[in-house]
């Protein structure tokens, strides 16, 4: 009887690994279409002509198909549930976190009577159930985010390449057709999925790309991102493992050589310090006074917000907050600030036990990429949107985060 109930589970285990990994391939090619959808549906700038702003808009045709993209997420969640079956009890501990973001949104546009609030709510919905529902599925955990992270490090490494060929650049920076920290924040996606990735050669070339475009675009926000998400990720990754002295040692001397004969280089070539337009001098290029404006938003609207994705209507100095946690704030008050911190950051904790639990390179790349999103929040709005590829991935990985395992409380 035993040998008979281990083979049913062998077969089990073989028969949902196919649809597993072709739900986190599908997944990984949904979101490189909205990389691609954001340099192909722009037209290359005439950058003497035309002011820059214009391309922080993205045009009817492009804000038509992202939508179209973002609603198609129903179709891989539809298909994993009919293939494999679901178990909501699989998702119970997400009830608190997606109920306050589902509830702070409406209640953030009390106060406009904007119909077109109406949109807002409903994609943003659709996306936070199909993520809820492709993670109840039966799917195998480890085999479903393993290919969702290296299917985004391959193809969103490509879309970078193909960036960097059509030479996009403007005062020294690669824009790309939108903006230098729009390709740093995904190339921050691609150096975390490739920690998912196997092989070593197919790894560092990888994560090479996407630290070249980081270093190209001279997106300091993604900079500092990734070094504090590699290091967490080093940090977690010795802590399991059986070389730890030998590891630590030579993360030791790289960090004395980096410091003693990189510090130059760090200062004035990759953060621009003495730079006048963007240096110490230049309150953070801007970001000091789009964070003043903000603050003085939201101490006139603490509680719901102006209205998710409205703050930058209110802003005089800046596009935007340049600040996801100032701007969720300023959109949705203290009721949504608090919902999406659970949500992320109780993700991220989540990640972080997972992987200090059952050790893998997969949850280890997923604990870092929400990290360098959380980081980024620091100097970019990007919080709880869906209108780009970096955005839904951390709304897909916060809502498996929250995926439990076993669901009856027992082990297989």
């Amino acid at each position: 009887m035993a040998s008979t109930s281990l083979a049913e589970n062998e077969l089990a285990t073989r028969d949902i690994a196919a649809p597993s990994r072709w739900l986190g391939r599908i997944w990984g090619l949904w979101l490189a279409l909205f990389s691609l959808a954001s340099f192909t549906l722009r037209p290359p700038p005439v950058r003497n002509t035309v002011d820059l702003d214009q391309y922080r808009d993205p045009g009817p045709k492009l804000a038509i198909a992202l939508l179209i993209l973002a609603m198609a997420c129903v179709g891989p969640a539809i298909w994993a549930a009919l293939t494999m079956g679901v178990d909501f009890r699989r998702i119970k501990f997400l009830a608190i976190p997606v109920f306050l973001v589902c509830l702070s949104i409406p209640l953030s546009f009390l106060m406009q009577g904007d119909p077109s609030a109406i949109l807002y709510i409903v994609v943003v919905y659709t996306v936070l159930v199909a993520g809820m529902l492709s993670a109840a599925c039966n799917a195998d955990f480890e085999v479903a985010m393993g290919s969702l992270m290296s299917t985004v490090a391959v193809t969103q490494a490509l879309m970078l390449v193909w960036v960097i060929k059509d030479h996009d650049y403007f005062y020294g920076r690669l824009f790309g057709r939108v903006q230098p920290n729009y390709w740093g924040e995904v190339a921050e996606a691609v150096v975390a999925g490739a920690i998912a990735m196997r092989g070593w050669v197919w790894r560092l070339g990888v994560a090479g790309i996407g630290l070249y475009v980081i270093y190209a675009t001279q997106s300091r926000g993604s900079m500092v991102a990734v070094a504090v998400a590699l290091v967490a990720a080093f940090i977690l990754y010795t802590v399991t493992s059986r070389r730890r002295a030998q590891l630590w040692i030579a993360a030791v001397l790289v960090s004395v050589f980096v410091g003693v004969a990189g510090s130059g280089f760090i200062a004035n070539d990759l953060f621009k310090m003495s730079d006048p337009r963007r240096g110490t001098t230049s309150g953070l290029t801007g970001r000091s006074a789009a964070w003043s404006e903000t603050l003085d938003l939201i101490a006139a609207n603490p509680w719901v917000g102006v209205g998710y994705r409205q703050h930058e209507k209110y802003l005089h100095s800046e596009s935007s907050a340049h600040n996801a946690y100032l701007a969720t704030m300023a959109d949705t008050g203290v009721i949504g600030f608090f919902a999406y911190m659970l949500f992320v950051v109780g993700g991220l904790w989540r990640w972080v036990i997972k992987n200090l639990t059952r050790p893998s390179l997969v949850t280890l790349a997923c604990a870092a990429y929400i990290l360098s999103f959380l980081v980024d929040g620091l100097f970019e709005r990007e919080a709880l949107n869906t209108g780009n590829a970096f955005s839904q991935l951390m709304i897909l990985l916060s809502i498996w985060a929250w995926r439990q395992d076993n669901p009856d409380g027992r082990r297989a």
